[in-house]
């Protein structure tokens, strides 16, 4: 009796351990089943590292530090750059498991892929030849993130929009809402067809009529009465371009204004540097001038005393 009892005890605490084991094999075979490669009958195989991919995603950590992990699980050369074959592979196993766990409703070939990955390198504004750094990927792969509502509830990451108040929402354009993650494609052929079937008041055809008629009693202020003063003769300027020149100055192109100031600076300071070295020219001139008169005076004044001095010995002897 004492030995079927231990058998009994033992056989629970086998049964208990195997519940605890199937309870865990059933949070993950979820995620496990839809990656599995149905290839061959009876296969239910999957590659490690997408199953490492899509345990880094779904985990419950930061946005970073999943995309750190991501990027140095990708950097199989270890040299601190992802080239395009390194990031083209971890673009590709993150939408195979975002197509597994239901994140994306098709599959993303290798063209598509090949097309993101340069579209990646072109925003972050570095050369696919030489690769991108780690944290320049890790940047970029944030910034698709948080574009997306969706991809921002996986990744547990924060929606670039989401602090938009709902006046913002609401003044967007479906164009704009559709860009920024707010509606998805059939809702935007919605917003659009609601917008051009909106009721406009003043498009009434009585409304029209009645503020026509409120036109045509204001007589020769009547701004809806034809306008033939194209059709009449006008007196043509000379100009180079048929722009209407902003004579009164007060608004004009910025670049314009700038160039205008600064050459208008310049020119005051050549005229100040100018009028200096005249004034330094005219002095110069000015004391020689007056040397030469101080000279010339000088001689007279010394050819009369010479001259008095010959009279007055001549008349003495």
């Amino acid at each position: 009796v004492e030995r079927a009892l231990r058998r009994l005890e033992e056989t629970e605490l086998l049964l208990q351990r195997a519940l605890r084991r199937k309870a865990k094999e059933n949070l993950v075979l979820p995620l496990y089943s839809p990656l599995a490669n149905s290839i061959v009958e009876g296969d239910f195989s999957v590659g490690l590292i997408h199953i490492i991919v899509a345990f880094a995603i779904v985990c419950k950590d930061k946005v970073t530090e999943k995309l750190r992990f991501l990027v140095d699980l990708f950097d199989i050369n270890s040299d601190e750059f992802l080239g395009t074959e390194e990031l083209g592979s971890m673009i590709s196993s993150i939408a195979k498991v975002l197509e597994a766990v239901g994140y994306s409703d098709r599959k993303v070939d290798d063209d598509e892929v090949h097309s993101i990955v340069l579209r990646a390198f072109y925003s972050m504004g570095t050369d696919h030849n030489k690769g991108m750094t780690m944290y320049e990927a890790q940047t970029y792969a944030t910034n698709f993130i948080q574009t997306s509502p969706f991809l921002t509830t996986l990744f547990n990451a924060q929606w670039k929009y989401g602090e938009m108040s709902t006046y913002m929402r609401n003044v967007m354009t479906p164009g704009r809402q559709y860009e920024v993650g707010l509606i998805s494609m059939p809702d935007l052929k919605y917003h659009v067809a609601r917008d051009y079937l909106k009721y406009r008041p003043a498009l009434d055809p009585i409304q029209k009529a009645i503020i026509h008629e409120r036109a045509l009693a204001m007589g020769a202020d009547d701004p809806m009465k034809p306008d033939y003063s194209k059709f009449l003769p006008k007196k043509r300027r000379n100009k180079a371009s048929n722009v209407v020149p902003l004579e009164h100055g007060h608004l004009t192109n910025l670049t314009d204004y700038r160039n205008t100031t600064m050459m208008r600076a310049a020119k005051r300071l050549q005229n100040v540097y100018r009028g200096k070295l005249a004034r330094k020219r005219a002095e110069d001139l000015a004391k020689k001038e007056a040397f030469y008169a101080a000279r010339d005076i000088a001689i007279e004044e010394m050819k009369k005393k010479v001259g008095a001095e010959f009279q007055k010995r001549e008349n003495e002897g």
